[in-house]
This record gives structure tokens, sequence and C-alpha cells, in this order.
């Protein structure tokens, strides 16, 4: 089973509070979302930001350089009349340095938005987007707040390889959101399981 670095890198890290089709690394379950885990340590995911769309958080995302966040496609756009269109990217803001994502201390706008040309959002076929901020990260403030960069994973992965999943997520299935980064491992599964669950399902195209 191979993964394109690109969509790995941001189905486990993006945190978006999107279906998942992952099992825990305590069962067999078949899960449809990531939820629950621990707080995470922000030194360890330095590249982890939230996203907020009117002063609402909506998204997770990861940080690839000092100007540009990794995120899932659908959180950039929105239905409506039936189709789903772009969100001015004006709306958007991102908060980076922190594992709370109430510090707004941090907080820079989003200059322009770009969704992966075939994203599906039924059945969420190529749910990959990217947001470019209005400034960079000084180096000022990579220093005083550890910011690292995300690293995009271009091996092959296979089932049952043990991950990890992190975002401002659900605390348990349905529940509240958290204000804190939430970690959780988990384990890939294979094509077959994820067949099995109670929605459409095409591959490696749905990430």
């Amino acid at each position: 089973m191979s993964v394109l670095g690109l969509g790995l890198a941001m189905s486990l890290y993006a945190g978006s509070d999107g279906e998942s089709k992952i099992r825990s690394s305590n069962t067999t379950e078949l899960r449809k979302r990531i939820a629950g885990g621990i707080e995470a340590n922000f030194k360890e995911f330095p590249f982890a930001v939230s996203i907020f769309e009117n002063s609402l958080q909506i998204c997770g995302g990861t940080l690839l350089s000092n100007k540009v966040v990794l995120t899932a496609a659908h959180c950039l756009k929105v239905l409506k009349n039936n189709k789903y269109v772009k969100t001015d990217a004006k709306l958007f803001n991102v908060r980076f340095g922190s594992a709370n994502s109430a510090d707004n201390i941090n907080e820079i706008g989003v200059k322009s938005t770009h969704v992966h040309e075939k994203f599906d959002r039924m059945p969420n076929h190529n749910d990959i987007g990217i947001m470019f901020l209005e400034k960079g990260i000084t180096e000022d403030q990579e220093k005083e707040y550890g910011i690292e960069y995300g690293k995009i994973f271009n091996r092959l992965v296979h089932e049952d390889m043990k991950t990890v999943a992190i975002g401002w997520g659900r605390q348990f299935q349905d529940g509240n959101r958290s204000n804190k980064l939430r970690v959780a491992d988990i384990l890939l599964s294979d094509y077959g399981l994820c067949e099995s669950a109670d929605y459409k399902y095409d591959g490696n195209n749905e990430m």
C-alpha cells in the first residue's frame, strides 16, 4: 500500500474534523473519526497550527514553511447552492506557536488559498489544500516559540504501520472540541477494512 507523502502528512497531522477511516492502536474496530487521545506536548509538534474562519476555529494545519500551511481542502470551501466554492481567503486567520488554540498572540491573516483541482467533497477525494499567509513567520518568532516546519513523508506506508494523529478535534465521538492540542496513536488500516465501512471508499485518493 502506498500513499503520497503530501496526502499522508495532511491526513495524519492536519487535525481537521472530517470523517476518518482509522483504527485505534488497541482495537480492530474501525472508527469514523479520530477522537480522544491525550494532551500533546507542543515541542513534539512545533509545525501545528489552528485555522480560524470569522473567529471560529474550523481546522488544523501543518506549517510547511514560514508562509505556507498544508490543510484539508474541505476546510477551504463552503457549500452554496448545492455547489462547493472557495471561501474568501481574507476570512481566515492562522494561529501558531502554541498548543492552546485560544491563544491568539501569534495570528496571521491568509493571502490566498489553493485546493486540489480534483477535490471532491463526496466522498472526499484529493482532500488537500494549501494556504499562503499574508506575511512570513519571522526568525525571531521561530526561535522564541520553537517553530519547526513539517516534512513530507515520501516513503511507502503499510497496514498496521504505527502513526499518530494530532489536532484540536473532538475529545470523544460526537463530543466537544478541545482548545488544547491532542495526540492519539493510530494504526493504518488496509483497503479491505476501509471498504467494509458504511460509506464509499476509493483507495488512497481519499486523503
